[in-house]
This record gives C-alpha cells, structure tokens and sequence, in this order.
C-alpha cells in the first residue's frame, strides 16, 4: 500500500496547546500592546512556540481535508467594502485546529478574538488595506450579540524555508518593510495600519499561517463608505477584505457579520480528547 502524505499527530505536542498553565507561561514573556507601542505599531515576534509545537502547528493545517478549506475571494467593489484579494480559509475541519486556534486569545486576554487558518496557493494575494471592520461577537455565556472593531491583527506563520522569490509576502506600506514568511514567527500590529500581501508566485506547496483580529466593543473607527475614492494614502477608510465561511462563522469582514461570530474569548473550559 502507497505511504500517507498525512503527518502524524503529535500526542505531545497537542496536550501542551491544550495546557493552559504551560501555554500561559509561555506566551506571557509578549506584552502585545507594549511591543506594538514600542516598536511604531508594528512587531515580529521570532519562536512564537516552541519548536515541537511549531511543528505540530503546521501539520495541523497539512491534515486539513481539502473540502475543510474555502474560498475568501473578491474583486475591488467600493461600493461594497471591499478590495481584490483570494487565499483559502477556515475555523474548521478538525478538533486539533479548534485546539490550536484558541490558545491565541491568552496574549489579549481582555479583547474578544476571532481567528481562523489561512492557505495561501499560486496567485493569491491581499491587495492595499488596513483591516479596519465591524464583527458582531455572540457571548457564550450570556447569548448578547455585541458589535466590535478590529484592535490589533496576527499574523503567525508557518511555512518553511519561504523565500522572497516565492512571493506572498506582508509588506507594510506605512514602513516600505517586507515580512517574508518565516516558520513559527508572527506579525502583530495595530489597526488601522495600511499593508498588503504580494501574489504568491510558488506553485509547488502552499503558504500557510494563522490569522486574526483581536477586538474591543463598539465602533473604534468610521469605515469605507464608497464615496471616498482616495483610500490608499491617508487617513481616509479603505476597503476590507471580504471572508467567506459557512455555518455561524463569519459571511463578510469587511462590513457588520451578518451571523455573530462565537466569542472565542473563554479558553480551555472543558478537557479536550486528545
């Protein structure tokens, strides 16, 4: 019989996500807010995990079916919020990914959160924006739907030995910096903070990551109305990207959900079956 191309699950690496004392200690040596304020909003942060689980990270999104992944794509519509951009997303697909996706709200443990896997394959691309959306948050505990704005973006990666000629990469317009996607490291930044991500240009394997939004009740900022055509160099609104999932998850960042996400903010409540 032929060998699967599946990786293997890594027992130990997934009890440590599912840890939250372990994952705690870890990830309090980042005071989010304070790198961003130090460091002109926007930081890389270099062995996001550690090793082992970096690696369990990426075989995590590797184990995805490919039917768990869907398209996020649209044209540049004004009119209706939104700028050119196609990848692969998802929230779903395995209790391992549900596993690993809620470990990042313990680094802004006073914000909601809504994160989700991203898979980025030949020509896909995010054009010029700055993350500034609404997202309607349904509480678990108590089943109020509260309106929120993005705060801070995340952006952890995990492809390995990506190099600029590859493409994909986040380039920060407000700097002219260019983050080349490397393993097990995340950008973090304040919005709204104007950026883009480069059309992938490697045909031969995907670029993965973990994306997402940390967020804070109410209307932080006023969003693109379709009048103001002058969107890419000031302090106007630009469009958003528009992501598609299905089932409660979101229909459309780039404007008020029209499904709540489910707050994500209540981490390891229950033990996991590993």
């Amino acid at each position: 019989m032929p060998k699967s191309n599946v990786p293997p699950r890594d027992a130990k690496a997934l009890r440590w996500l599912d840890d939250y004392q372990k994952v705690s200690k870890w990830l309090s040596k980042w005071d989010l807010e304070h790198l961003i304020e130090e460091n002109n909003g926007i930081y890389k942060i270099k062995n996001f995990f550690p090793p082992f689980v970096a690696e369990e990270a990426l075989n995590i999104l590797e184990r995805l079916p490919a039917t768990a992944w869907l398209s996020t794509a649209a044209k540049e519509d004004y009119t209706h919020n939104n700028i050119e951009h196609s990848f692969l997303s998802t929230k779903t697909g395995s209790k391992d990914l549900e596993i690993l996706l809620r470990v990042f709200s313990i680094l802004l443990p006073d914000h909601l959160n809504a994160f989700s896997a991203g898979k980025y394959q030949i020509s896909d691309k995010i054009d010029t924006h700055d993350d500034r959306a609404y997202t309607n948050i349904r509480m678990e505990d108590t089943g109020e739907v509260v309106l929120c704005s993005r705060d801070v973006t995340l952006v952890y990666h995990l492809t390995k030995d990506w190099t600029d000629e590859m493409g994909g990469a986040l380039v920060d317009l407000e700097t002219d910096t260019k983050y080349i996607p490397e393993f097990n490291s995340a950008i973090i930044f304040k919005v709204p903070r104007y950026h883009q991500v480069e059309p992938v240009l490697e045909r031969s394997r995907p670029r993965y990551s973990i994306f997402g939004w940390y967020l804070l009740p109410g209307r932080l900022y006023e969003l693109y109305d379709g009048k103001n055509t002058n969107n890419a160099d000031g302090d106007d609104n630009a469009p958003k990207v528009e992501e598609k999932e299905s089932g409660a998850t979101a229909k459309n960042l780039s404007s008020i959900r029209e499904e709540p996400e489910k707050d994500q903010s209540k981490v390891f409540n229950e033990p996991s079956i590993l």
